[in-house]
């Protein structure tokens, strides 16, 4: 308890506090620039690279803001806790496919650690814009729903211009021919690609629309009377989205926000309810059911690509298992256990441990990060994802900005994960070279999505300037 109220009472140095006063709103400014940079994807490969760059450089000078906000021991206690995370950034950077991917030693070396210090810097900077008292939440959830929607009403009126309204059921079955190859019309749209607009599929394509179709969660939270502005406004940024993906149609898209919506619906009531009679204890449990569940599946996944147990157990699921979703999944991890789709080859540790140089792609990103970058990514992924859920828990239930924006930033990283876990696509480009940006651990919207967990990181320990009652522990 001494060493509690130490950290507590703790009070910011002379010059911290004339630094804090004189900077604040310059650090804020140009961290929602960088993030709204991010969002946008403007630049295209180059410019997210000098975005990344600026959100190390704005992540490490602005520090006495989260100095001030926590105090050193808390920034020391909660930096080790996140050693999975930065050991996860370096693993992502450095793996057997993307050290492979570059032709020479010194740019794999210098462009990987780019991307690994990116991802630290954008998780950072996020951390960092929750503790600069000057910067509301209401203008970072701005910045982001702007961004996204000022990206997705450009790319959507170009796309539906050149496309028409209501394409993919118009011209379902219908190709056209480019160069020779056959390209399907319903499984592409256009994106915003640098400054330039380019043909890739659907599935990509859409994700800024759906992300921006789920901010709408925050409605539950916002009363139309009492808030009618913030409500109009959060309205017509889910509307964009939704709009978009109505008159595309995207019809599997569609189905799995509805499905977003549902699930944060139920989180909203057990936080809305938390504390009250058994709700905590049910929803403990069925976190803990669905993890279990999670957890056999990917036994059983590794089992059939190492030895087909299950086809051999049940010859009539072998079909399935070796088509569709599915078996694009057992294909990944066949091919990093033995760097071979053969499953009668040898186990291949190197592969395994660092990932399949050559890459084994599905539509699940988690199983895209298990072959481009091995089992030790794959783990820590498993880790953050339990890791980060308990954060948002404490998030939603401890943080006490408006609810409604918590929402908000909840569903979109659910919706993200939501998506990709369904729609991954590492090779988008229809008719371009493959650009290696786009992929998913490449993508700007990657990096985003840790800018929203350091957004919502809620450290254990309290805050300087909290209260007793506003900086107690939730366990």
């Amino acid at each position: 308890m001494e060493e509690e109220k130490q950290v507590v009472n703790e009070a910011p140095k002379k010059s911290d506090e004339g630094f804090l006063k004189r900077y604040d709103t310059v650090f804020a400014f140009l961290g929602l620039e960088v993030i709204a940079l991010m969002l946008f994807g403007l630049g295209g490969a180059t410019g997210q690279t000098i975005v990344k760059v600026l959100s190390v450089a704005l992540g490490l000078l602005a520090y006495p803001f989260v100095k001030a906000e926590y105090g050193k021991e808390t920034i020391k206690k909660n930096a080790i806790r996140l050693i999975p995370l930065w050991v996860f950034f370096l693993v992502i950077g450095f793996s057997a496919f993307w050290v492979d991917v570059y032709s020479s030693t010194f740019s794999a070396i210098v462009l990987n650690l780019m991307e690994a210090l990116g991802l630290f810097g954008m998780f950072l900077l996020g951390f960092t814009l929750k503790c600069i008292k000057a910067l509301k939440r209401d203008i970072i959830l701005l910045v982001i729903l702007g961004s996204l929607a000022l990206y997705v009403l450009v790319v959507g009126i170009y796309a539906f211009a050149r496309y028409g309204f209501f394409y993919q059921s118009l011209y379902a079955g219908r190709v056209y021919y480019y160069d020779g190859v056959l390209f399907p019309i319903d499984s592409e749209t256009k994106i915003l690609n640098g400054f330039a607009f380019m043909e890739a599929s659907s599935h990509f394509g859409l994700l800024p629309a759906f992300l921006l179709a789920s901010s709408g969660v925050g409605l539950f939270a916002i009363h139309p009377k009492k808030d009618t502005k913030r409500f109009l406004i959060l309205l017509g940024f889910a509307f964009i989205g939704l709009a978009v993906l109505a008159f595309t149609p995207a019809l599997f898209p569609l189905i799995l926000l509805a499905i977003v919506y549902l699930f944060a619906f139920v989180v909203f009531l057990f936080i809305k309810f938390s504390g009250k009679g058994k709700m905590d204890l049910i929803g403990k449990i069925l976190f803990l059911t669905l993890v279990g569940l999670c957890a056999l599946g990917v036994f059983v996944l590794f089992l059939e690509a190492g030895a087909g147990v299950l086809s051999k157990m049940v010859p009539a699921l072998s079909g399935r298992l070796s088509a569709g979703k599915l078996g694009e999944v057992v294909d990944s991890i066949r091919r990093t256990m033995f760097n071979s789709p053969d499953p009668l080859a040898s186990f291949n540790l190197k592969t395994f441990l660092f990932g399949y140089s050559r890459g084994a792609f599905s539509s699940v990103f988690e199983f895209n990060i298990l072959s481009e970058n091995g089992i030790v990514a794959f783990g820590l992924l498993i880790y953050l994802f339990i890791f980060f859920a308990y954060s948002l828990h404490r998030f939603l239930k401890d943080d006490k900005e408006d609810f409604g924006g918590k929402l908000v930033l909840f569903a979109l990283i659910l919706a993200y994960v939501a998506y990709l876990s369904f729609f991954a696509d590492e090779l988008p480009l229809r008719h371009q070279s493959q650009d290696v940006s786009l992929f998913t651990t490449r993508g700007h919207l990657f990096f985003a999505l840790f800018f929203l967990l350091g957004l919502t990181y809620q450290p254990k320990e309290k805050a300087l300037n909290a209260t007793p009652a506003e900086g107690a522990e939730h366990e």
